[in-house]
């Protein structure tokens, strides 16, 4: 629930259920005044089978000018509104470089890449070097998509009457904003690209963690509360296990992933914010208002959530409800057993999911409730030095990130605040009704669902 790096994200696995078309893939963060410009152009564009030639040629000069490493040259095919200069473009030119450096990199001296830089955000090769498969364009604005179904689509002005990718950062993230982000990571990237040809880093999981632990802004759900980064060679979970019924018999101790999960549920239920901040583990928040103002987030969700109930009796309704506004969705509420985790090997402090799946009912659209099998997310769970379970990021997100997360965490709430008083007076009709009115103002504060890398297009 809530924005990334200071909450759990409470999903279910079995989101077509929840969800009324479409998932955004990996939840990244989606602007709506730019869905609605595609909308537009879409509809009004002109339309090409294969590609129009001068912005074709742009596209392959500026693929050229990666694959030379002149940053120079890419920063000339770019263009953010209200640059005063040419810093911004340098820094994504610089950003794009250096992410293919350590791609070859890990080539060269580790194994195959398996797309962990990828994964980081720190480029998508689709976006960032594009390939055209179709062209939409309006004369001044065109919008380059790839081939397949999931290809991400990159945006292109025209200045001066030349074609140029556009960078502009999605608000409220500000130009000198972006620019700062990347050269911070352009330099951590660097530094971790020496290290692996120097040898120091010698496996793909060791890259990983350099990675994670450099606290890149790339990622903004660098918190992988339920992203467990995973990568090829690790073992795995044995997927498939079902839950057997455990008739009640809920651990309570924080001192196992189950009992602090459990703890954790019983204070979002009796509004116990003490609690709750006790039970985040956010090391970069070192004044303590990220674990703060999560913890209010999630008093505010099962105020959400419960409104939404009682106007929406149907189970389904309701959890689409706040699941798209980034509350806490029902089953996150239930009760949890140890083996819904798995200590993870080499990794001793450090519990992620165990792709158990649960025996539960979902109503079905004759209103029979039918069984399911439902896998739940639970979060990654971190053994602290007083023997506590918490929850709690993978890898940690840098101070700067968490004061802005905690900011838009006290909008968010003010936002659900008002939905769940508007609920509770029957003000919306459908589940539909109240999602389209609450969520263009969530959308606003930037990144409910994580900007997951640099993209802005996507």
């Amino acid at each position: 629930m809530g924005p990334d790096g200071c909450f759990v994200r409470s999903t279910l696995f079995r989101i077509s259920r929840l969800v009324k078309g479409p998932l955004l893939r990996s939840f990244k963060y989606f602007s709506l005044a730019a869905g609605l410009a595609l909308v537009l152009l879409l509809t009004t564009a002109q339309t090409w089978a294969t590609d129009d030639p001068h912005l074709s040629q742009i596209i392959q000069q500026l693929a050229d000018a990666a694959q030379r490493g002149d940053a120079k040259a890419m920063a000339g095919f770019y263009h953010a509104d209200g640059s005063p200069d040419d810093q911004l473009a340098l820094a994504n030119a610089r950003r794009i470089i250096s992410a293919q450096a350590l791609e070859t990199a890990l080539t060269q001296h580790v194994s195959k890449e398996d797309g962990v830089v990828e994964q980081f955000g720190l480029i998508q090769h689709d976006l960032d070097l594009p390939t055209i498969s179709q062209v939409h364009d309006n004369s001044d604005t065109a919008v380059v998509t790839g081939s397949g179904p999931d290809a991400p689509s990159a945006w292109f002005k025209k200045i001066d009457g030349v074609w140029k990718m556009d960078i502009t950062p999605e608000k409220p993230v500000t130009v000198s904003q972006r620019t700062q982000d990347l050269e911070e990571d352009d330099a951590a990237v660097e530094r971790i690209t020496d290290d692996v040809n120097a040898g120091k880093l010698k496996t793909l999981p060791q890259v990983r963690d350099a990675l994670g632990n450099a606290m890149l802004n790339a990622d903004s759900d660098g918190a992988f509360a339920m992203n467990d980064m995973r990568i090829e060679g690790e073992p795995l979970p044995t997927s498939g296990r079902v839950r057997p019924d455990p008739h009640g018999m809920f651990p309570t101790a924080p001192t196992t992933p189950a009992g602090a999960m459990n703890r954790f549920v019983k204070a979002i239920q009796t509004g116990d914010e003490a609690t709750l901040r006790d039970s985040l583990l956010i090391p970069e928040d070192h004044d303590g208002s990220c674990r703060a103002a999560a913890a209010h987030d999630y008093v505010v969700g099962l105020k959400l959530l419960s409104a939404a109930e009682s106007r929406f009796p149907n189970r389904s309704d309701s959890n689409r409800v706040a699941f798209w506004l980034g509350a806490l969705i029902r089953s996150f509420l239930d009760g949890y057993t140890d083996d819904e985790w798995r200590i993870e090997p080499g990794y001793p402090d450090l519990a992620m999911s165990s792709w158990e799946t649960i025996p539960t009912t979902d109503t079905a659209a004759n209103g029979q409730q039918v069984p399911v099998q439902e896998m739940r997310g639970v979060p990654i769970m971190h053994h602290c030095a007083d023997g506590h379970w918490r929850i709690g990021p993978r890898f940690p997100q840098n101070a700067r990130q968490l004061r802005e997360r905690a900011k838009e965490l006290a909008a968010k709430d003010a936002i659900l605040e008002q939905a769940a008083a508007d609920l509770r007076a029957g003000k919306y009709p459908s589940d539909a009704a109240v999602v389209g009115a609450v969520m263009p103002g969530l959308q606003q504060l930037g990144s409910l669902w994580g900007r997951g890398g640099y993209s802005n297009s996507e």
